[in-house]
């Protein structure tokens, strides 16, 4: 199983569009809200050239030889339990940053096939957050995003993650190894970036412009897919983000494990 993330809004929307079309016979596609997949649907529909097999009701959009699209939304935390037990070989997160990690993670629990020979992928199409709750992404992609990651990876190329005893953690390969008695299968994970010049219909329209007359940090994110700039953290947030990178990059309350406690006895906060 494989986790692509790709940035900028019209070619990832094509790139999902185009792998349930032509190279997976169940999809999901998800967006915060349901209706916002609407251009999705209308896209589909300017593709095949009809809307026939779609219902409209259950967001449900059967094609020929058994191959079907469903479309659905996740607003609240738990309403990713609608989909559990509903096998896809191919799921779609459109605009992943405004959904939550865990959502995500669920989501991705049932992307499977009972046929060997079928590719089992998860594809997240954003752009950059604009609030913490979506700085999950950065650490799910930290070879491409994370300036401090140690080891970056270049665009397109293959990193291999696997998750031991409840965290994450980036190995050398696919190949399966033994952690506790348990065989772990790594799966792989890839992040393509772009920007509005690298597609040659919006490069020549007055989209740039648009995005060009955006303030900042919109701006960079927008115009440039800049993931660095501009996250800001949830209005509720008890501890302001900053404050904990601060503590990590000084080393306050650590023994060495990465951890700090910012609660003198409470929650620890930990460096991933």
């Amino acid at each position: 199983m494989e986790i692509e993330m790709l940035t900028l809004v019209e070619k990832k929307v094509l790139r999902g569009v185009g792998l349930a079309l032509t190279r997976h016979r169940r999809t999901l596609f998800v967006r915060r809200e349901a209706t916002q997949l609407q251009p999705v649907i209308d896209e589909i529909a300017a593709i095949t050239g009809s809307r026939e097999g779609f219902n409209g009701q259950d967001r449900v959009w059967r094609l020929g030889g058994g191959r079907q699209i469903q479309f659905g939304g996740v607003p609240n935390p738990g309403d990713e339990a609608r989909y559990q037990g509903n096998p896809r070989d191919l799921l779609v997160l459109d605009e992943a940053a405004n959904l939550l990690e865990e959502q995500a993670r669920f989501l991705g629990g049932w992307v499977r096939s009972t046929d060997p020979r079928k590719r089992c992928r998860t594809l997240l199409a954003s752009n950059p957050p604009t609030s913490a709750g979506g700085e999950w992404l950065i650490r799910w992609f930290a070879p491409w995003l994370d300036p401090s990651f140690p080891n970056p990876a270049a665009p397109g190329e293959l990193r291999w993650v696997a998750m031991t005893s409840g965290a994450e953690r980036w190995v050398d390969g696919p190949q399966p190894f033994l952690h506790e008695g348990e065989l772990i299968r790594p799966i792989s994970r890839t992040f393509v970036p772009s920007r509005v010049a690298d597609n040659r219909f919006l490069a020549a329209s007055d989209y740039v412009r648009t995005l060009q007359a955006l303030p900042e940090p919109l701006r960079s994110q927008m115009l440039l897919g800049d993931f660095t700039v501009g996250r800001q953290d949830d209005e509720w947030q008890v501890i302001p983000s900053a404050w904990v990178r601060a503590a990590m990059d000084r080393g306050m309350g650590t023994n060495g494990s990465g951890e700090v406690d910012l609660g003198r006895g409470g929650p620890v906060a930990r460096r991933r």
